[in-house]
């Protein structure tokens, strides 16, 4: 039962972190357009 705890945490830290990294690269590409 612990394992799967584990995975599904693991699998919720992990699309945090896409979301997190996709939007700072959007930010930098608008950055990058503007200036």
């Amino acid at each position: 039962m612990r394992l799967i705890i584990l995975i599904y945490m693991l699998v919720v830290a992990y699309r945090r972190y896409r979301k997190k990294a996709r939007t700072t690269e959007i930010a930098q590409l608008e950055a990058t357009k503007g200036g």
